[in-house]
């Protein structure tokens, strides 16, 4: 009888093991991070180059004129610990830079990067422009990605162009071969307010006739 309840304690002790082992498990898997951008090494999410002028780098904030064409570099990278990190991936993965419609003379955008499964994340941008003027973005962009480079179609909103990359791989902490970037091009307007100019004639306001073959002063 003794042996019996021997056994019984240990199979208790050895279930109970398994129990623990099996909640500290479930604890580390529900703990492991997977975000967008979230290692040390990651780039910043939004810089831009003035194409007309020839900007050697890619920076914000940045300069421009009416007429300039402006290059947009949206930087993605979907990292994680978890330990099946193979196997993690962003669904419906978008990238986003959002602007004003209006004319100003200081465009704040916004770059963003977003997926179904993954928290978005965002960064401002900024262009300073010598007269009060708005962006014309392209519909179609450029991804960098495997080493590649894909053009790609751009969705154009009210205040908004983006690309949709689908289902992007995530790299495990400390790897950076699923990092990548779209390149979106805007054009800056032209767009001048005419000139207001108030005439009087010898004088005069409104409707003056001038006989024919005399002078008027202006």
């Amino acid at each position: 009888m003794r042996n019996i309840i021997k056994k019984e304690i240990s199979s208790a002790k050895a279930i109970g093991l398994i129990v623990l082992l099996a909640t500290l498990t479930a604890g580390l898997a529900l703990a492991s991070t997977t975000g967008f951008n979230i290692m040390s090494g990651d780039l910043e999410l939004l810089v831009m180059k003035n194409q007309t002028q020839g900007t050697p780098d890619w920076q914000d904030p940045i300069s421009a004129n009416a007429g300039a064409v402006i290059r947009f570099e949206v930087y993605y990278h979907c990292g994680t610990d978890d330990p099946a990190w193979s196997t993690i991936k962003a669904l419906n993965t978008v990238v986003k830079v959002e602007f004003p419609t209006t004319q100003q003379t200081v465009i704040s955008l916004t770059g963003r990067v977003s997926a179904n499964n993954v928290s978005p994340i965002s960064d401002p941008g900024t262009i300073n422009v010598s007269s009060a003027q708005r962006l014309t973005f392209s519909t179609s962009a450029t991804w960098y990605h495997d080493g590649i480079n894909t053009p790609v179609s751009v969705t154009l909103g009210n205040g908004y162009a983006e690309v949709n990359l689908g289902t992007i791989d995530c790299d495990y902490m400390g790897c950076f071969t699923k990092a990548g970037f779209v390149i979106f091009t805007a054009t800056v307007s032209s767009i001048f307010n005419p000139p207001t100019v108030d005439l009087k004639i010898n004088g005069v306001d409104g409707t003056v006739t001038i006989p024919y073959n005399t002078a008027a002063t202006l």
